[in-house]
């Protein structure tokens, strides 16, 4: 893949083909070919499950789908996930997260 230069970091193996990738402070998606999908433009981001992921964007949680559309806005306070932290996971309503060299679940539906 070549888009690896441009980006600051690439954090996840392929799921359903996107792969999330760090720009500065954001995240945003490409492709299994390295097409940029989704721009990096979220604080946080996860991995893709059923063709949604959970990202933040200005301290505000929401599901999208593989073009970047805002599905549904996660109406709980996950305030207390600091800027910086990784979604690994998400499956059946709880969500692995990984901060420096720590992970923790949380429930979020």
């Amino acid at each position: 893949m070549d888009c690896c230069s441009k980006y600051d970091g690439i954090f996840s193996t392929s799921t359903e083909g996107m792969i999330l990738v760090l720009s500065g402070n954001k995240t945003g998606y490409v492709d299994i070919t390295g097409k940029e999908v989704i721009k990096p433009r979220y604080d946080k981001g996860s991995n893709f499950y059923n063709k949604t992921a959970l990202v933040c964007e200005n301290k505000q949680y929401y599901w999208i789908d593989t073009k970047g559309n805002k599905i549904k806005k996660i109406n709980k306070d996950l305030g207390s996930i600091k800027p910086g932290t990784l979604f690994l996971i998400e499956k059946n309503g709880m969500m692995q997260y990984e901060k420096k060299d720590k992970v923790g679940i949380i429930k979020i539906v």
